[in-house]
């Protein structure tokens, strides 16, 4: 089937290859599922494998501090069947920007992933992000190539210089972990959200492993739109064109 990808200046949206247009696009990775499901808090090994069965989730969750490392046979990783899930090594536990990067290296040589689920917390009562060592985190991860999920509070501000930083899901904290008080700034989460929107010229070739279309209804930037397209074009991934210009 033929695919393509039609920009206009309005919320970022991408295309996978090899799904539907709902697919969950993180770097370089695809996922028809939106769930992301934790491994820790159940009685059994067992007990945990049945749930992430009937979740269909495509992601698991692994806290790289809570893995034993010095045991390979006793890790958790172990018991989780690699051909099924993702798995994704987070940060739980660390509170400063050195710790969670430390971690998340221990993290993408035990997994063998790019992702990380970023956490640094503030503090033991609340568990809320520091949102300072958070950032700073954040920008070291992505300059190393990680492909960074991550968690936050839910200050718009902040998180718009998240994604400036670089990382490829800003998660903002509706309430306290383990608090069950639900989204307590419903607002706050929608600034976020429109904070958060890219625009047409965003869409990168390094987002798409090929399309064989694109399309541009951008007229009112004819220099920017020639700009962006010379870069899909000088990246081979995509051989057929339309753009509608202005005169």
């Amino acid at each position: 089937m033929s695919q393509g990808v039609e920009t206009r200046d309005i919320e970022r949206q991408e295309v996978p290859s090899d799904s539907s247009d709902d697919a969950l696009v993180l770097g370089g990775h695809r996922f028809s599922s939106r769930l992301f499901v934790g491994t820790g808090k159940y009685s059994s090994n067992e007990e945990m494998n049945e749930c992430l069965e009937v979740s269909g989730c495509e992601v698991v969750t692994v806290a790289i501090r809570r893995a034993n490392l010095d045991d390979p046979e006793k890790s958790l990783v172990r018991h989780l069947d690699r051909s099924k899930y993702t798995l994704l090594p987070n940060t739980a536990g660390c509170y400063t920007a050195e710790d969670a990067c430390r971690y998340a290296r221990l993290g993408r040589e035990l997994l063998e992933t790019d992702l990380i689920k970023l956490e640094v917390l503030g503090d033991e009562s609340t568990l809320l992000p520091d949102p300072v060592a958070t950032l700073e985190a954040t920008a070291t991860l992505v300059s190393e190539g990680f492909t960074v999920l991550t968690y936050t509070s839910d200050d718009p501000i902040l998180a718009r210089h998240l994604a400036e930083a670089g990382a490829a899901s800003v998660m903002p904290a509706g309430s306290p972990i383990g608090s069950g008080q639900g989204i307590l700034n419903p607002n706050n989460i929608r600034i976020c959200l429109e904070y958060l929107k890219g625009d047409a010229f965003s869409l990168k070739p390094s987002d798409f492993d090929k399309v064989d279309w694109l399309f541009s209804d951008i007229i009112c930037y004819p220099e920017k739109l020639f700009e962006w397209v010379s870069i899909w074009v000088n990246s081979m991934k995509c051989k057929n064109f339309v753009s509608t210009i202005k005169f």
